[in-house]
């Protein structure tokens, strides 16, 4: 995708499908990453097309129960991630993907995923939102996998802080 104003508008429909999950507005998750997917098939790849891809088979695998063909896009979007040449919206690939993969794979390996978002948020520099919410997400994660319940509460109370120096009040 070459054209600025598609680029643009993309990254704006996949950054309003995140408050959209916020606030949860279900009728529309739905239609905002088909128009994503539907944008770059018909005009190229972006750098936002595969959390489009993530994003829609998440919400096939955990709002519709079809988990096969969520995890189906979800695999798609990983290996799309890879394709393409920017790095800098890795992480929200797979923050997104790994929602699905906690419900294919084995939890205990696939919530790694969510530290490796964090990761990847952290170097891209989009430590305010994604980053936190994705330590949160593993430290949920760990208390239903059976790890150390102090070396959760640990972790926990790191990601609070983190949470407070970032002014993200929603893991909080």
């Amino acid at each position: 995708m070459v054209d600025p104003s598609k680029i643009f508008a993309v990254e704006l429909l996949v950054k309003l499908y995140n408050s959209l999950t916020l606030i949860g507005e279900r009728a529309t998750q739905r239609i905002i990453p088909l128009r994503v997917i539907q944008l770059s098939l018909t005009y190229g790849m972006s750098p936002h097309s595969p959390t489009a891809f993530a994003q829609y088979g998440s919400h096939l695998a955990l709002i519709e129960d079809e988990f096969e063909e969520g995890y189906r896009y979800v695999k798609f979007a990983l290996s799309l991630m890879k394709k393409l040449p920017s790095r800098a919206h890795v992480g929200t690939t797979m923050f997104w993907s790994t929602h699905t993969r906690i419900h294919i794979e084995p939890m205990q390996s696939s919530i790694e995923c969510y530290l490796d978002s964090y990761k990847a948020h952290m170097k891209s520099g989009n430590s305010n939102t994604y980053a936190v919410a994705s330590s949160s997400m593993y430290n949920n994660c760990c208390l239903w996998s059976g790890k150390e319940l102090n070396a959760v509460v640990d972790s926990m109370k790191d990601t609070m802080k983190e949470s407070k120096y970032h002014k993200n009040f929603v893991v909080l």
